[in-house]
């Protein structure tokens, strides 16, 4: 089975559409401390780790934390499975997002 990483988790916001794409994983949630960014760096190495290419992502969050997951996510698969929301079908919306 497929996971969703969301990358911040927001307690006001409904995730429920994302279920039928994967397991959701919860990377960070509400405040993303970035005056240590070799933490979050090593927080992201162990999830993404157990990542595979046809994994989802969901993209929310702080910029910085945004730009060091795609990275990080960017050197392992080459290529994301992106989830966005769509507020005239409300629910999340899959694309690919390539490198080449």
């Amino acid at each position: 089975m497929s996971k969703v990483f969301v990358l911040n988790e927001l307690e006001s916001r409904d995730y429920s559409t994302a279920i039928p794409y994967g397991e959701l994983i919860f990377v960070t949630k509400g405040y993303v401390n970035l005056h240590d960014l070799g933490q979050l760096r090593r927080k992201l190495d162990s999830l993404i780790k157990f990542s595979n290419p046809s994994d989802y992502v969901i993209v929310i969050g702080p910029s910085v934390l945004i730009m060091l997951f795609g990275i990080l996510w960017f050197q392992k698969h080459g290529l994301m499975n992106v989830l966005a929301w769509n507020s005239q079908v409300k629910g999340y919306v899959p694309f690919v997002i390539g490198l080449g």
